[in-house]
């Protein structure tokens, strides 16, 4: 049974690669896999099944052999016709799912054991590197460490599962906590997520890769196979657990040492030199970094996540939005220099704690500036307040129906450079561009035409408040400024969506009145980055205020009422 599991499992990967290969209009290479590759083993897993059908149909699993060949036969006819689109679907919807019910039967008969057999492979790949020391290099020391890992019996994973999954790979599970466990890979085929992974990641400017996180092995298996080794591939895992599972489940023939090595970094301290080195692509695997129990380590790498993601999700959007909205007719940020000189401006974040208190906003003198955040103006112009200014930093199209349909326009738009152009096609108002730093575009632009460079932060709060220092506001008052989930709410009511959270997956800190709010890491990286900005020097002789009146204390502001700081105005 082990040789037609093995079977299912190559051709249900094969299948995948042929699939993604003809939907991505790469012919030549799907025709090249299905005839040189695919076939051949079809008709063996045929003769497989064929040899095994009585144990199958006694598990409970009927195998008709003319379903076999009715597959192929469709198939060949598309590639005659040469309609990869159909073969791609006959694949998916034919092939896959016959593979999948074969694998169900066949697993019925194997204990998961069976599988786990590529130990003996990889102890052999690690004793034949250690005898060409001269090209290994200092990697020879990390080789004996894996060495001595591989010696300790399977029974010292205590907190990982290994469990099949859906197209025959195996994936992994950390049960060091029950109630929270969860996958470090896919259930259904981690082989395709790995090609997502490295899809995503995947840069042709890299030197190298530097992976925090192995696993089982498979998203730095396809980094590595992106372009067979020109790029390194350095792998940094923390326990000797996961390094056990990874050996035994996975095979690392004709890639260990081939410009592909694993690190056992137990403190993450040859991880932060590699990264120090520079010239490195580094990558955090999310499901390995939730592991790590130690808050400081974690907090930095998940920072680093965080806006890595973030920069990924946006980057197909802004370059496009940039060209869009320099071309057109915009005026110049450094123009509102001479009204903000000097004034209070109270900028407006979407927090839920802005229930508390938006309506004081109607009492604020009359040379106060309200900087809105888009997410807020519609809820300012229902309630009667008209914003001074509105401000979107957002590249993604969804943010828009923020001002859609939303009477503003009499109200001035501060767009960033790469927010998305449909914000200034739905405002008829008057729209100040301005351009931030770390977007090589931008910064070119900005230096062409004498243009100030902002930093953003990553919010459309935490650029607002750089806005409103370089424009030389004389005190800034925040509201709405929670950056965390206050009574369990995400936003106001009436400007996005407001998602009740679970705490036990938030991190607690401290609140705005001194107790205990629940944040999340990309709301704790927002806080660390305003508390940083304002500490620097243009910023130190500014009151900044926190009157959000809820969610985090902001070190470095004052927090008090925002009837007070209306009173003190």
């Amino acid at each position: 049974m082990i040789f037609l599991y093995n079977l299912c499992k190559e051709l249900t990967e094969k299948c995948n690669s042929i699939i993604k290969a003809f939907r991505s209009q790469d012919y030549d290479r799907g025709s090249r896999l299905f005839a040189d590759e695919f076939t051949e083993r079809y008709q063996l897993m045929v003769q497989k099944v064929n040899s095994e059908r009585a144990a199958l149909e006694q598990a409970g699993f009927s195998v008709e052999l003319e379903t076999f060949v009715e597959i192929l036969k469709g198939l060949l006819e598309a590639q005659e016709r040469q309609d990869y689109i159909l073969m791609a679907d006959y694949l998916e919807l034919h092939f896959l799912k016959l593979a999948e019910y074969l694998l169900e039967g066949v697993r019925a008969q194997m204990g998961i054991e069976e599988v786990m057999n590529y130990l003996e492979d990889n102890r052999g790949i690690l004793e034949r590197l250690m005898q060409r020391p001269e090209r290994m290099g200092e990697y020879s020391r990390e080789i004996k460490i894996l060495q001595i890992i591989l010696e300790e019996p399977f029974e010292s994973v205590t907190d990982y599962s290994v469990e099949f999954t859906q197209q025959g790979p195996l994936t992994l599970k950390w049960t060091g906590d029950t109630e929270k466990s969860y996958y470090l890979h896919s259930n259904v085929n981690p082989w395709k997520e790995a090609d997502c992974f490295a899809d995503t990641y995947g840069e042709d400017e890299a030197g190298e890769y530097v992976i925090l996180g192995l696993g089982l092995g498979y998203h730095a298996i396809r980094l590595w196979e992106r372009t067979a080794g020109a790029q390194p591939v350095h792998v940094y895992e923390s326990d000797r657990q996961v390094i056990l599972c990874a050996m035994r489940c996975n095979g690392f023939r004709g890639i260990l040492g081939q410009n592909f090595y694993i690190h056992y970094d137990p403190q993450w301290k040859y991880l932060v030199e590699k990264i120090r080195e520079g010239g490195v692509s580094f990558i955090v695997h999310y499901p390995s970094l939730r592991r790590i129990g130690e808050d400081g380590i974690r907090g930095a790498f998940e920072e680093y996540f965080i806006k890595k993601s973030s920069e990924l999700c946006q980057k197909k959007y802004l370059y496009a939005n940039f060209l869009s909205n320099i071309d057109y007719p915009f005026k110049p940020i450094e123009e509102l220099k001479k009204i903000y000189y000097g004034k209070t401006v109270y900028i407006v974040a979407a927090g839920p704690s802005l229930d508390r208190n938006v309506m004081l906003l109607k009492n604020k003198p009359a040379d106060g500036i309200i900087l809105a955040a888009a997410t807020v103006a519609r809820k300012l112009l229902t309630a009667g307040i008209m914003p001074d200014y509105i401000i979107a930093t957002d590249a993604n199209e969804r943010v828009v129906k923020q001002i859609r349909n939303c009477e503003t326009d009499q109200v001035p738009l501060i767009l960033l450079a790469t927010a998305n152009y449909k914000f200034k096609i739905y405002h008829k108002g008057e729209v100040y561009l301005f351009f931030q730093e770390d977007f090589k575009p931008s910064e070119e632009y900005a230096g062409q035409n004498h243009c100030m460079l902002f930093q953003t932060g990553g919010s459309v709060a935490t650029a607002a408040l750089d806005v409103a220092l370089r424009l030389g506001a004389g005190r800034i008052v925040f509201l709405g400024l929670d950056l965390a989930y206050t009574n369990h709410l995400a936003h106001a009511d009436g400007t996005s969506s407001q998602i009740v959270s679970r705490t036990d997956q938030m991190i607690p800190v401290r609140s705005y009145n001194g107790g205990i709010v629940y944040s999340d890491a990309k709301f704790v990286l927002y806080r660390k980055w305003i508390e940083k900005r304002i500490q620097q020097k243009d910023a130190m002789q500014i009151k900044i205020i926190n009157a959000t009146e809820g969610g985090s204390y902001i070190e470095g502001m004052e927090h008090i009422v925002l009837e007070e700081a209306l009173r003190l105005e």
